[in-house]
């Protein structure tokens, strides 16, 4: 019997950027990790992947759609109740972990861009600290608790955010004093995670630990870096074609680990 595969989460989950986008509205790729994943379990996969996402858009709350129109459902909404694994992929905007570096690198690059009216509209999320983390772990707990009571056949994996950020990635992008922000940030996300698998009992593939040194500004990067093109507004510092397979490759070794 084939694999029911789900995958829910946000844009490092929906890769916004790789071709194919097989859906605008959630800025889907058809070249992201679960597509993958999928293609090489045989497996049986419902997408409901959307960039922008956070935990309360995978439980209950409508999303905006990113082309306009009606907001989209949220992703438990459509979850297929026979699903037999789930991964989970999500933290960074509840966070403001992207959206941060994005307002940030406009900023410095190109301040009078229409870009910036658009990024000022966001929510301002504070460096998080403790009672941040200890947040977003206990929300992605409860998205992984909802599965068990829906699926409780299912196995569950969280797969935290690629690394964006290397030791020695470069400043003139962000800035000096704005890096030291975003690596704390991307710990924190990294932090809530770990958290979330001991609060749920959920599996977590620490991707974040597997890319390390090939953040944006690395010789090998597994992310996009940053491009003043509007038409790159929603792929820079997101995972590249690369950075997905890997977490593909990854997660295919961890369910099939004698293949």
């Amino acid at each position: 019997m084939a694999e029911k595969y789900v995958a829910l989460g946000s844009s490092f989950a929906a890769g916004p950027g790789i071709p194919p986008i097989i859906d605008i509205a959630a800025m889907r790729s058809g070249g992201n990790y679960p597509h993958l994943l999928a293609e090489w379990l045989e497996a049986d996969l419902t997408d409901l992947s959307v960039s922008g996402a956070t935990a309360a858009t995978i439980m209950d709350t409508p999303h905006m759609n990113l082309a306009g129109g009606d907001p989209l459902p949220p992703q438990l909404s459509l979850f297929p109740d026979d699903a037999t694994l789930v991964t989970i992929t999500v933290g960074g905007n509840d966070m403001g972990f992207i959206g941060s570096m994005l307002y940030r690198a406009w900023e410095r690059t190109a301040p009078d861009s229409p870009i910036m009216e658009m990024l000022r509209l966001m929510p301002f999320h504070p460096v998080p600290g403790e009672p941040e983390i200890a947040k977003v772990a206990a929300d992605i707990a409860q998205v992984v608790a909802t599965i068990r009571l829906r699926a409780p056949q299912a196995r569950g994996i969280l797969v935290d955010d690629r690394s964006v950020i290397d030791d020695d990635t470069t400043t003139e992008v962000v800035g000096a004093a704005d890096l030291v922000g975003f690596r704390r940030r991307q710990e924190a996300l990294r932090q809530a995670n770990e958290q979330a698998a001991q609060l749920s009992g959920a599996e977590l593939l620490r991707a974040s630990e597997l890319s390390a040194g090939h953040g944006f500004s690395a010789a090998e990067p597994w992310v996009f870096s940053f491009s003043a093109d509007p038409s790159e507004l929603a792929s820079a510092f997101h995972p590249n074609a690369e950075g997905m397979r890997q977490v593909a490759n990854w997660l295919y070794r961890l369910v099939r680990p004698n293949t």
